[in-house]
Formats: C-alpha cells, sequence, structure tokens
C-alpha cells in the first residue's frame, strides 16, 4: 500500500511538472502544497481558507485533468519508451 501511494505521488510529480500550467492557479498551489510540501487537506485548507472539502474537490479535479492532459498528449509515455531505447542502446553498447 505505501508503495502504491508513493508511486502515485511520483506520477503526479511527473505529470504536474509537465502539464501544471495548464491548471489554474488555485489547483497549482493546492498541489504543491498536497504533493510538494506534504501538507493535509486540513492544514492546506487553513491556509488557504476553504474547506477540507474544497482542497478534496480541488485536488481531484486538477488530477483528473493532468491525467487527461497525458492521454490526449503521451508525453511521459513518449518519453519512458525513449529512455528505456536509450538505455537498451548504452546497454549494447557496453
Amino acid at each position: 500500500m505505501f508503495n502504491d501511494l508513493l508511486e502515485k505521488k511520483i506520477e503526479f510529480a511527473e505529470l504536474f511538472d509537465v502539464y501544471s500550467t495548464l491548471l489554474t492557479k488555485k489547483q497549482q498551489e493546492v498541489l504543491k502544497l498536497y504533493f510538494f510540501d506534504d501538507l493535509s487537506y486540513s492544514e492546506i485548507g487553513e491556509l488557504l481558507n476553504i474547506s477540507k472539502q474544497a482542497v478534496f474537490d480541488t485536488i481531484n479535479k486538477a488530477a483528473k485533468r493532468l491525467k487527461t492532459y497525458e492521454e490526449n498528449v503521451g508525453y511521459l509515455e513518449l518519453k519512458n519508451k525513449y529512455e528505456k531505447v536509450l538505455s537498451e542502446l548504452e546497454n549494447y553498447a557496453n
């Protein structure tokens, strides 16, 4: 379970790096606080003066948008394929 959570956070950090400029400023701020500063919903809510439910909704909506962007653009998938091929070529060369 811990590995699943860690993998999910890493995935969203990568998606955020690539597509964050397509999110609203509020979504960017909430995701930064949650994924990078590791704040809880309550802590984010207190900091931004919004409810825990609003934090939860913002994170879920932004996460869905990030996934949709990746499904449509496929940048990370393509990047991972290129990295795999490059690694195989480096192993072959050695």
